[in-house]
């Protein structure tokens, strides 16, 4: 028996009540609202996370993200994925276009949002020219201003390389003080 996660579901919230209705590991599989996806490389990285999926896990990480109304990661979703299987992926997908990662940015799930940072960070630690790193750069901060980078894992996953990156311009203070006061 196949379940697939209602639309409403796909809302902020509400997950939890769906990941207790469901009976067995085996039968979750949840869709994605096809908006945000192509049939292109960001398609094949979704798939590729997804067969990750556990129920159980999914519901683990739920109540450890503190997903519930009014915690920090309210409405958060998650497939069930470990990170160092979220990392596999992204490692085999480290060359899409940034225009395909933005559509792994814009998924409702925790762990593919967390795979599309890793692969930013891949490229910018292959990119040679600083303008190559600007680009990704300037392409991570608009994910912040979307509020996509949520949760403290994704930020601290992307820290790193991102820090670097400012050591590069001549006075990283103004933007790291906005940084400081954004709501990631």
């Amino acid at each position: 028996m196949s379940e697939t996660v209602p639309k409403e579901i796909m809302k902020r919230g509400g997950i939890s009540s769906h990941l207790a209705s469901l009976k067995e590991e085996s039968s979750f599989n949840p869709d994605i609202d096809e908006r945000y996806i192509s049939p292109m490389s960001a398609r094949v990285a979704l798939e590729d996370l997804k067969s990750f999926s556990k129920i159980g896990r999914a519901s683990d990480l739920a109540r450890f993200y503190k997903t519930s109304a009014g915690e920090y990661g309210e409405g958060d979703l998650f497939l069930g994925g470990s990170v160092p299987q979220t990392r596999s992926v992204a490692k085999k997908h480290q060359n899409l276009e940034l225009r395909e990662v933005e559509k792994l940015f814009n998924s409702p799930f925790h762990e593919v949002r967390l795979c599309a940072a890793i692969i930013l960070n891949l490229q910018f630690k292959a990119a040679k020219k600083i303008k190559d790193r600007k680009r990704i750069f300037d392409f991570y901060l608009k994910q912040v201003r979307a509020e996509r980078v949520n949760s403290w894992d994704i930020v601290d996953v992307s820290a790193p390389w991102m820090g670097v990156y400012l050591t590069e311009v001549e006075d990283p203070m103004p933007l790291l003080i906005k940084l400081s006061k954004s709501k990631s």
